[in-house]
């Protein structure tokens, strides 16, 4: 599984995954989003917190990921790490970083930073986020190109790390849904959920009384519109508590099951 896949997993991950089978005719992603359906964005989380996932796919353990995030001035700053681990060293190697930059008031993206190293390639992508599309550009260190994806039309994209935070200050009652549009490696994903009963949910940080978030990641094509792909099914399990920790995130690539775990959680 390359870097980009397994940040797609994360998406949303936090959380987005590999392309899934082309199935036509692709559907048409929707013109506009009501304020009532959108993530609703807001001020950021300021405390010092620091997190680990594993991924674990098909029952083994392939990569973990590290998060930490804190305020400088007007911003939050969040710093994020993945490498593979286990066995699925033995056929692949990678280290991906992350950094973005969140404005506190509005919860909104500014820029992020990207960078995978391994199997001796290098990859470096600079986002800058507007209110209808991400700009980039995707260098190699030699070479680089800039590249545009627009969102629906008043949908203001999101890195996975702005994701993470609005979907931690959403609260939800039972069948309220939520739609953003987040930016994975290279494109943008269209992420629609819908909030479920809480109930006891176990992870390696121990059980804890959950959210449940039900729905799917769907691509976008560069011009906004639905990528002929088929949507990704994902489901995000939120503590229901004063922290809203991202307990577990799971999904699907064809057949294969993904689940990222949270390990750990610090808070200064």
């Amino acid at each position: 599984m390359t870097p980009s896949r397994q940040r797609v997993a994360l998406v949303g991950a936090m959380v987005l995954s590999a392309c899934g089978s082309p199935v036509p005719p692709a559907p048409e992603a929707p013109a506009s989003v009501s304020a009532a359906e959108r993530l609703p964005l807001g001020p950021a989380r300021g405390d010092a917190e620091t997190f680990s996932w594993r991924m674990v796919v098909r029952g083994v353990e392939v990569a973990q990921f590290d998060l930490r995030a804190s305020s400088v001035a007007d911003v939050v700053r969040v710093v994020s790490r993945g490498s593979v681990r286990g066995v699925a060293r033995f056929f692949r190697t990678f280290d991906a970083q992350a950094v973005a930059i969140i404005e506190r008031v509005t919860g909104r993206n500014r820029t992020a930073l990207r960078e995978t190293r391994g199997q001796g390639a290098f990859r470096r992508t600079s986002l800058r986020f507007g209110r209808s599309a991400a700009h980039g550009i995707v260098g190699d260190g030699e070479t680089s190109r800039a590249f545009e994806r627009r969102s629906i039309s008043n949908l203001a994209p999101l890195s996975s790390e702005a994701f993470l935070l609005a979907l931690r200050q959403w609260r939800p009652k039972r069948g309220e849904r939520a739609i953003s549009v987040v930016q994975g490696a290279s494109e943008l994903w269209l992420i629609e959920l819908r909030a479920h009963a809480a109930r006891m949910t176990s992870a390696p940080i121990g059980d804890r009384r959950a959210q449940e978030l039900v729905g799917s990641a769907k691509r976008l094509a560069a011009d906004g519109t639905l990528a002929n792909a088929r949507p990704r099914p994902l489901t995000i399990f939120i503590s229901d508590d004063a922290d809203r920790l991202p307990l577990r995130v799971e999904s699907k690539i064809g057949a294969a099951s993904i689940k990222l775990e949270l390990l750990s959680y610090a808070k200064r």
